[in-house]
């Protein structure tokens, strides 16, 4: 990317760099709960050296506070294919319309229709899927 040439070709230059963006954002997201963490470390080895039990109870928070971090760094590693980066429009379809039942059915679901769900990716067809 810091080549004197790379900007030459735009469209070969943008698209490295949207694969390369999301890459870079995973590192910097991992390197820093790495750094919470070791600082997490530190304030427990102080608190248990100093015996004191409100900066132990603060790095605990705080751990609990970085596994939910981590959980979110975990699920942005799972959703890394090519449409995973794309908004997505989510459609229910509760089947076929019917009117509401009458008499002794009133009041209780219907059943029997077909039930499906929809996602479509922006920029991608319905037609796109099988």
């Amino acid at each position: 990317m810091s080549a004197p040439d790379f900007w030459d070709d735009q469209n070969a230059a943008r698209a490295l760099m949207a694969e390369v963006n999301p890459l870079k954002h995973r590192m910097e997201a991992f390197s820093a709960l790495k750094s919470r963490l070791e600082d997490i470390d530190a304030a427990i080895e102080l608190a248990q050296e100093a015996d004191d039990d409100d900066l132990g109870r603060e790095a605990v928070e705080e751990f609990a506070r970085w596994q939910k971090s981590l959980a979110d760094f975990e699920l942005l590693t799972l959703l890394n294919g090519p449409q995973d980066q794309a908004s997505c429009y989510v459609t229910i379809h509760a089947g076929r319309h019917s009117p509401p039942p009458r008499g002794p059915a009133a009041g209780k679901p219907v059943t029997g229709h077909p039930c499906y769900c929809a996602c479509i990716s922006a920029g991608v067809s319905a037609g796109d899927f099988p």
